[in-house]
């Protein structure tokens, strides 16, 4: 019973070299993941909905993870996707309906 008691409240302590450190892991798994992502073909990417560049930039993002950057950058993609096969030039989806059918 004492060491669970004292498991937990290790746990709940966590103090603030313990975050860093896990953030800087977290970090470096990213990147790896980024990394990896530029080994696939163009085709691979494209399916995902992204391009090299895309994976690049996300690379070398000064703020935020870099997980969460390609994600913005994957979603501005599909975007402009969907406003180049529908014809629309403004930055902006006009309707309700708009996003709707860019969420399918």
């Amino acid at each position: 019973m004492t060491a669970v008691a004292n498991d937990n409240a290790c746990q709940s302590n966590g103090n603030a070299i313990s975050r860093f450190i896990r953030k800087i892991i977290e970090s470096r798994r990213a990147r790896r993941g980024m990394h990896d992502m530029l080994s696939l073909g163009d085709h691979l990417l494209r399916d995902i909905g992204v391009t090299r560049f895309d994976v690049h930039t996300a690379l070398n993002a000064s703020n935020g993870s870099c997980g969460e950057r390609l994600a913005i950058l994957a979603q501005e993609n599909r975007r402009s996707q969907y406003r180049h096969a529908c014809g629309k030039t403004g930055s902006a989806l006009q309707t309700k309906d708009d996003t709707v059918k860019l969420a399918a």
